[in-house]
């Protein structure tokens, strides 16, 4: 369980700063396009290898619970966002890492031992049927759909990555099922960075990031039990509730704008750009 606790505290803090890249990529204007481009190419890049990094969580932990301290890079993204804004870090913002921690460590006590996970027909049916309708809500939100819609479509996007990324068997030698599921996980991927990168231009960062992890935290419980089986010790339903509880709050909290910091600017150095510094405005 350890390894699956520092993968996924180590994926959190990239999510975290990959946010914060992806968000300055999207949002200023009057910055040379290269720039604007090499941004978003770098926090994918950060985006990809923390995904990476977060399978081994997913291998070693509850989907849920992995799920838990993956959404803590909403409070990395929110300090970053607050230290670079030059204000100080709100109390909310250290109060909302302290109830990640008690969630996740809720959810983890709560959750049983994960057991061997295998791809069934029946399951890559489902998902194919999700990926189609996810797929399509975002394209018809993709115009004119609010940044809290495009947000919770990113999360359940990056819930099908999750769930069908801790399937993931790569060999040499791949059944049907196993190349299947890797075109889930390229879809589902695809289209919730799509819906996310959206999302981040409409909305400020933190209440991005924070709707669209509150959105993978609730699936991730239904779909870790669903569709991983993922166990739970008896009798600890009431703790894992509160686990998901107090991370939801935490996620809630972190995505409500202060009033300093509502049209915040976060200075970065930028390469390149054309003052000694990026803007960007929420």
């Amino acid at each position: 369980m350890l390894t699956g606790i520092v993968a996924a505290v180590l994926a959190a803090l990239g999510y975290g700063v990959a946010t914060v890249l992806q968000s300055q990529a999207v949002a200023p204007a009057g910055t040379p396009g290269r720039v604007l481009g090499r941004l978003f190419a770098v926090g994918v890049v950060v985006d990809g290898a923390s995904w990476l990094v977060s399978l081994a969580a997913f291998r070693h932990l509850s989907l849920a619970a992995a799920q838990a301290v993956l959404a803590s890079s909403v409070a990395v993204t929110a300090v970053i966002v607050e230290s670079g804004s030059r204000t100080r870090v709100a109390r909310r913002t250290w109060v909302a890492g302290g109830l990640f921690v008690l969630g996740s460590t809720l959810i983890a006590s709560a959750a049983g031992p994960v057991t061997a996970r295998h791809v069934t027909l029946a399951s890559l049916g489902l998902a194919a049927a999700v990926l189609a309708v996810v797929g399509l809500l975002t394209a018809r939100a993709y115009r004119n759909g609010s940044a809290m819609l495009l947000s919770v479509l990113a999360g359940a996007a990056f819930t099908g990555t999750a769930v069908y990324g801790g399937l993931l068997q790569l060999s040499m030698h791949m059944s049907f099922a196993a190349l299947f599921d890797v075109g889930l996980v390229l879809g589902f991927s695809g289209l919730g960075l799509l819906a996310f990168a959206r999302a981040l231009t409409q909305g400020f960062e933190a209440r991005v990031a924070a709707v669209m992890w509150t959105t993978e935290l609730v699936l991730a419980v239904v779909a870790g039990v669903l569709v991983l089986g993922d166990p739970l010790h008896p009798m600890s339903s009431v703790a894992a509730l509160i686990g998901v509880g107090a991370a939801v709050v935490a996620c809630g909290m972190l995505g409500v704008d202060r009033p300093s910091t509502a049209s915040s600017t976060v200075h970065l150095p930028v390469s390149g750009a054309s003052g000694p510094a990026m803007r960007i405005g929420t």
